[in-house]
């Protein structure tokens, strides 16, 4: 898991998402912590249109997993649900062929590798919701 203070320290700004650049990411993810009920609303809406769009996962979604398996066990504001279900978007994608060569190192691979690395602390999430 990483903490909302270790969002500075991925180059966001060499990842994009569904609208481009993802040095958008920090803000969105640090609202989720910091910004009040409006304000989480609104970054959990961004980050569910620009992480996957249409099916498909945008590589600043893996880099993204383990901060929001650490909002979904931390930040305020009982969104743990919420996170949860982003979580569970982004790992539930659709390759066209699994077995095809752009499936490893893609970024659908990347989230489900991330994903892994955090289930141990949010398998017990399952209980709350």
């Amino acid at each position: 898991m990483r903490t909302p203070d270790e969002v500075f320290r991925v180059p966001w700004h060499e990842l994009t998402h569904a609208y481009g650049p993802a040095q958008d990411m920090p803000e969105h993810i640090g609202a989720l912590y910091f910004g009040d009920e409006e304000a989480a609303g609104e970054a959990l809406f961004e980050l569910y249109g620009s992480l996957q769009n249409q099916g498909e996962v945008f590589d600043a979604a893996p880099p993204a997993v383990p901060f929001l398996a650490h909002a979904a066990l931390h930040a305020p504001g009982g969104r743990r649900a919420e996170l949860l279900m982003l979580l569970t978007a982004l790992a539930d994608h659709h390759p066209d062929d699994p077995a095809a060569p752009q499936w490893p190192g893609s970024a659908a691979a990347g989230v489900c590798e991330e994903l892994a690395r955090e289930l141990p602390w949010l398998l017990p999430c399952l209980h709350d919701t």
